[in-house]
């Protein structure tokens, strides 16, 4: 980094970035519509990153954005496996991730899971349409109810 002294005896210094960063600084100023100085986008950048950083109550959001957000992908493939093809295995490792949900994240999972043996329990394609409605109700619910839960005022405790 090298520094130069303006007329106001101010200290500029330049640094060397890749041109996808020089790109992406000319697309954040004209999406901005306003004509500011590299050196001011890049102060209000890096002062928003700074308080991300720096509050620790933001960075317990995060980690729990992060936590829920594995969570409900694991929950997505098994419940994606067992809408496909409800078969034991499926059903079992759906159910073990809804346990592992409701462990880690206190959030009760016991109506899908109820849903979940019903179905498997089924016979006629009829019944199994109607009850395929009700899986899917209760599953958006739960996601909905892990989403709430991690951005919602009350204390988070996902681990």
């Amino acid at each position: 980094m090298s520094e130069q002294v303006n007329k106001k005896g101010k200290k500029w210094g330049t640094i060397a970035v890749p041109q996808e960063v020089k790109d992406l600084l000319e697309r954040i100023k004209a999406r901005s519509g306003h004509d500011k100085a590299n050196w001011k986008v890049l102060v209000e950048a890096l002062s928003f990153y700074d308080q991300i950083l720096g509050s620790s109550h933001r960075k317990m959001k995060m980690d729990s954005v992060e936590k829920v957000s594995w969570y409900i992908t694991k929950l997505s493939l098994a419940y994606g496996s067992f809408a496909v093809n409800p078969t034991e295995e499926t059903t079992s490792q759906l159910v073990a991730r809804l346990q592992e949900v409701e462990m880690r994240t206190h959030v009760n999972t016991s109506v899908l899971q109820k849903l979940v043996n019903q179905y498997t329990k089924l016979e006629n394609d009829a019944e199994r349409t109607r009850a395929r409605i009700e899986l899917n109700q209760a599953y958006k619910l739960l996601i909905k109810e892990l989403i709430m839960k991690t951005y919602g005022g009350e204390e988070n405790d996902i681990s």
